[in-house]
């Protein structure tokens, strides 16, 4: 069963700086799944990660990629509640990219969609 998940990344140095760009194009490269950027600061970023793995099994396959980046300082990963509620409401990337992904999964659930 589709699952969305966010995985939050935090980083040693600053997103702008070079090793930390090419950490984020390692994860997204090695996600292997459909994800978006939800939100980002000075220091970290967070992917909406649409897949049928549990947050265990998303985490265990991503950790050796995310263990040999050293620009990473740590990592979370769990299920995207279902609705998620920000400052300035709908305009937030994160509520944004969170709906939309849900819409996504409940759409594939109708029974056209079913064998």
């Amino acid at each position: 069963m589709l699952q969305a998940h966010l995985l939050r990344v935090e980083f040693k140095y600053d997103l702008e700086s070079k090793d930390s760009q090419v950490a984020v194009g390692t994860i997204i490269k090695n996600v292997r799944r459909p994800a978006k950027a939800a939100m980002h600061c000075k220091r970290s970023i967070a992917l909406v990660i649409t897949t049928a793995e549990s947050s265990t099994e998303l985490l265990t396959r991503l950790r050796p990629v995310l263990e040999q980046l050293g620009a990473v300082d740590n990592y979370w990963c769990h299920l995207a509640p279902p609705a998620v509620v920000a400052r300035h409401g709908g305009l937030d990337p994160l509520v944004s990219r969170v709906k939309e992904a849900w819409e996504e999964i409940r759409k594939g659930r109708k029974s056209y969609n079913v064998r």
